[in-house]
Order: C-alpha cells, then structure tokens, then sequence
C-alpha cells in the first residue's frame, strides 16, 4: 500500500511493508523519478530507522512522527 502528499511545493510518498527486512525496489526507483519525489519512506514494523538510498529510508513505525516533524 502507498501514499503520495504535496507540501510546500514538494512531492513525498510512502510505502508500507510488513516484512522485517524491507529494500528498495525498482518500482520505488520509478516512482522516485516519475512522479518527481524529494523523499520516499519505506514504513515496517520493526525497530532500526536506516538509509537504502540518496532519498529513501526505511523508517520504523514507533518513529513515524519523526516524518512529519
């Protein structure tokens, strides 16, 4: 499942997975570029936060309030 947002004038998205290990996809790279997104967040139910590219992070449900701070 995914979600798309504007704000102040930029194009965000997020993913949600259930797996414990989630990666980036090449539908994620596409839709990076195509729907020319400053930021993608992969939300999982586990606990670490961490990178898996230039503007992706895989972003642990207990810290989704960090998104939107």
């Amino acid at each position: 499942m995914g979600l798309f947002w504007q704000h102040n004038g930029k194009n965000f998205a997020a993913e949600f997975k259930y797996g414990d290990a989630p990666r980036r996809s090449k539908a994620m790279t596409a839709a990076l570029n195509d729907l020319k997104l400053d930021h993608f967040w992969i939300i999982y139910p586990g606990a670490q936060s961490y990178p898996v590219g230039e503007k992706i992070i895989v972003q642990s449900i207990s810290e989704i309030q960090s998104i939107f701070i």
